[in-house]
């Protein structure tokens, strides 16, 4: 596992489609895709292995005004989901995070647990409205 550069943007997108395929009912957008995960590598923590990747970026939280570090996209096929969310967790921590926030598909509660045992408490519902891809 390492930090992702630009050069993996083409298997990270090979990735997040499949996760889209497995996961999600709605239009896949390659080209928003390409310019959310190089934005990510550019200024945010992005962490890939041969078969999955963390990408994330750190903001300041509205509730509390503390950094906070907030996965936008994780996937692992290798069975390193815990290693690339540690690798986020450490990177979030080295930028000044206070905290971590992941999310996962409403019907995989399992992924849900896992992140429980992690440490991670559950904090909100989101509801999401898919925009036509330009």
């Amino acid at each position: 596992m390492r930090p992702a550069t630009r050069a993996d943007a083409a298997s990270i997108i090979v990735m997040a489609r499949r996760f889209h395929e497995q996961e999600l009912t709605t239009e896949f957008c390659a080209a928003r895709v390409r310019e959310v995960i190089l934005s990510l590598i550019d200024g945010g923590g992005v962490f890939i292995t041969s078969r999955g990747f963390i990408a994330g970026m750190a903001m300041q939280n509205v509730s509390d005004k503390e950094l906070t570090a907030h996965e936008v996209l994780w996937w692992a096929e290798d069975g390193r989901g815990a290693d690339l969310r540690k690798a986020f967790e450490n990177w979030a921590h080295d930028v000044g995070c206070s905290a971590v926030e992941m999310s996962h598909p409403s019907q995989k509660k399992a992924v849900g647990r896992l992140l429980g045992r992690a440490g991670y408490t559950p904090q909100t519902d989101i509801y999401r409205k898919v925009l036509p891809c330009a």
